[in-house]
This record gives C-alpha cells, structure tokens and sequence, in this order.
C-alpha cells in the first residue's frame, strides 16, 4: 500500500503511486483500445503504460530484437489485411500474389499493379467468354454510314450504348437458367418476370441495336419487285399514291411522334398486313409477336451528335438514303411462307 506522506523504497511519496497524468493516458489508452485493431492496440498500449507509468528512470527501451519481432508482428496483421482487402477488391477470380512479404514499398506498389492488372484481364476475359457479343458487321463503317450517321456516331452507338447492353445480359445471364439460351427465348422467357426485368431490358436492346444494323447499308438499296408488289396491295390499290414514299411517310410520323426519344421504330408484318409500331427503351417486336422487317432508333444518343437534339426529322429522312429494303423483303417472304431462311 501507498500511504501519504511515508517514505517508500528510499523516496518520500508526494501523492498517489498513479499520477493525473498517468491516468489521462490510461484514460486515452482507453480509447484507443475501442478504435485499433486488437492485436496491435493491446500490444502498443501496454509498451506505452509500462514507459510512461512504471519506469520510474525514463521510457522503456527496447533491444534490437525486440524491435524486429515487434516490427514482424505488424507486418504480418498488414499482410492479413492487404490479403482481406485484395481478395474483396480483385473480381472475377483474378491471380492472388499476395504472400509475398513487404519488404519495401516499391515491391507493395509492384504487387498491387500486377494485382489490379490481373483483375483488368479476367474481366476481358469473362466479358469474351459472353454467350451474347456483338455482331460483327457484314459492311465498312470505316466513314460511318454515308448519307445517314458519321462514324463517331455510330461509335456512340455500337461502343457505348450497345457495348453496356451486351455486358448487362451476360451479367444477368451467365450462371443462371438462361445461360446458354438464344436470344429470342431470353426474351420470351423474361418478358413477364418482374425479377428478371434487367436482363429483359438488355436483351431486348441487344436485339434492337442487331435488327438495326441490319437494317443499314451505306448508300442505301432500292426497294425489291416483290415488296413493292406487297406495298402496292395494301396502300395503293387506287394507283394514286406512291405506295413506297407512303410507307416512308407512316415511318417518319411515328418516329416524330415519339415524345420520349428513348426508342425504336418498326415497320413490321403482322401476320395479315404492314404496320409501323414503336416500342419504347427495353422492349422489341419478339415479345409482341409481329415479324420485324426494318427498324430505327430513335433514342437521342442515336443522332444528337450528328443533327443535333433537334434534328430528329432529318435524321429520320435521311435514314431512307441508307435503308436495307432487301432485309424487309427477305424478312417479309419469309413470313409468308415464299422465301429461303438465309440473313440479309
């Protein structure tokens, strides 16, 4: 026991053996113990409280060993850590280097470099290994479509927009039910699932952006014998009217009537005549039945570039100079039973 004013081991104690000062870092050390990690904060603490309270001579000095032990134990808590934070960092099963020790920050930085360039790669990777990709195009767009959309443009729309609809579906795709399914039966398979309405939406744009590809040929085609002919028995049987400037017109009112921008127009074949339907963003003519003959994308993304946020009307006419009428009629025949099954 302490007792005021006695003398004790040769000197006279002035106050109580723990002073307010060695108590306010008790008190701190407290604190610390809440906020540190255990193994570390323990052990600190304890070297900190045997310096400052218990050694009346000074601070507690440590030997050289005790230096390195003490320096090994924090470098292997950090190598747990870093190993924690690599593993929730790195995607996709990206090449672990993480047992290498520390021995300086160049080699840490060097190993997390090649860390997050693994993980760069397996995520090429997965997204090359995609049931779903983006159709290699059977024309040069080396000068984008010419008389319809300038190649930066078309970027925006097959780099960009379509690239982000492709990684959607085979995110939402792969390693499920309808991995390895055709892109018309994700489509069906999903079109009433509110759960899957992620993966309905990208597949159904994937279809969209591919019909309308299809749909482009530099320069345009001339509109075929026989869907003409088809043409002439539903809008012309008077003889008065241009049946094929008529078809265009009918395009050309929906997409301007089209007040969200965020779409696509169809010319399709119902079964029993023509018609020109538009479907707003995430949603396609496989789910409504009808056989797609030509299609127009309408979002803004589509033409701001080139005409502006205002120039939907030109865009639209000028999307005739570049049309694939032979799609329309390859698609139309084969709807009606007179064509072969090969693509345009």
């Amino acid at each position: 026991m302490v007792v005021e004013g006695k003398k004790l081991g040769g000197r006279e104690a002035k106050g109580p053996f723990l002073s307010s000062h060695a108590w306010g870092w008790i008190t701190h050390g407290m604190f610390l113990l809440l906020l540190l990690p255990m193994p570390l904060c323990f052990c600190s603490l304890w070297t900190h409280l045997r310096a400052c309270c218990c050694c009346p001579s000074g601070p507690l000095r440590l030997s050289p060993g005790q230096v390195e032990r003490h320096a090994k134990g924090i470098v292997q808590q950090m190598r747990r850590t870093l190993r924690q934070g690599y593993h929730a960092y790195v995607p996709k099963g990206a090449l672990l280097k993480t047992d290498m020790l520390a021995s300086s920050p160049q080699l840490v930085t060097a190993v997390f470099r090649e860390t997050e360039a693994a993980a760069e790669r397996a995520d090429r990777a997965n997204d090359d290994a995609g049931f779903f990709s983006r159709p290699r195009l059977n024309y040069p767009v080396a000068s984008g479509i010419p008389a319809f959309i300038s190649r930066r443009q078309f970027d925006v729309q097959y780099n960009i927009f379509h690239h982000d609809a492709v990684e959607t579906l085979n995110r939402h795709t792969l390693g499920t039910s309808l991995e390895g399914h055709s892109l018309e039966t994700v489509i069906r398979r999903t079109s009433f699932d509110a759960t899957q309405a992620a993966a309905h939406t990208a597949a159904a744009e994937h279809f969209n952006y591919c019909f309308f590809y299809k749909s482009l040929r530099p320069w345009g085609t001339a509109v075929p014998k026989q869907l003409r002919e088809a043409f002439q028995l539903q809008y012309g049987r008077d003889g008065s009217v241009d049946v094929v400037e008529e078809v265009k017109r009918l395009l050309t009112v929906v997409v301007l009537s089209h007040q969200e921008r965020c779409g696509w127009v169809y010319l399709v074949w119902t079964g029993k005549q023509f018609d020109v339907v538009e479907f707003p963003h995430g949603a396609c003519p496989i789910g409504s039945d009808l056989i797609p003959l030509l299609a127009i994308n309408v979002h803004e993304g589509a033409y701001s570039l080139d005409y502006g946020l205002s120039g939907l009307e030109q865009y639209a006419q000028n999307y005739f100079r570049a049309c694939n009428w032979f799609l329309a009629e390859r698609y139309y025949l084969q709807a009606t039973g007179r064509g072969s099954s090969c693509d345009a």
